[in-house]
């Protein structure tokens, strides 16, 4: 039953991280078709940015349940034996209680922190030098985009890999938007598979085929 409620704080955390992450570049979640052990594995980036910036915060709370474990069970031996046998009949409502408080500092913990490492990996990922990305579109698409925003951001070498599903490439502009940390409407794009021959992908090392 732990193992279950763990794998679902899991997924949890790691399904909030990716909406705030895609939600940056304007990409509706829904309409991607991330694997269960996809959301899983995202999880651990909130989890390293926690341990990265609030692991004080992280042994407060391991020490404080440990001091309440400690005294709990140094007081229960000290109890008379009617105050005893009235901490047993309440037992499963003290556990309950226990349990309730440790979940929504898991809830709102995970929330917070896996919102705000979305968006700060969202923004590194924008900022920095994500890897470059050039399509060879097809003959029947290469001139509608020759004269769009996209074919021109293309032939400019500024569009920059976002990431990719089996029908879509998801792409973005290099071009630095007017509002701080905010990436405009017309500069994430969605590419479709069917509409494009060959795509180079420039990682370090340089160029190569894209998978």
């Amino acid at each position: 039953m732990a193992g279950v409620i763990l794998a679902a704080w899991f997924y949890f955390v790691g399904w909030v991280y990716s909406y705030f992450y895609f939600r940056f570049f304007h990409v509706d979640i829904f309409e991607i078709d991330m694997p269960v052990e996809f959301v899983v594995v995202q999880s651990t980036s909130p989890i390293i940015y926690t341990l990265r910036h609030y692991w004080y915060l992280l042994l407060i709370f391991v020490l404080l349940i440990i001091a309440i474990l400690f005294l709990a069970l140094r007081n229960k031996r000290s109890l008379a034996a009617p105050s005893r046998q009235l901490l047993t009949q309440h037992k499963r409502g003290v556990e309950l209680a226990l349990a309730a408080t440790v979940a929504l500092i898991l809830y709102y913990g995970g929330l917070k922190v896996a919102k705000v490492a979305g968006t700060e990996q969202a923004q590194h990922v924008w900022s920095a030098e994500a890897p470059e990305i050039q399509f060879s579109f097809a003959k029947d698409e290469a001139e509608l985009m020759a004269s769009s925003r996209l074919g021109r951001a293309n032939d400019a070498y500024e569009l920059r890999y976002l990431f990719a599903t089996k029908d879509f490439y998801y792409v973005f502009i290099a071009e630095k938007p007017r509002v701080k940390n905010y990436i405009g409407d017309g500069m994430v794009f969605k590419v479709r598979n069917d509409a494009i021959d060959s795509v180079w992908i420039r990682r370090r090392g340089g160029y190569a085929d894209a998978p």
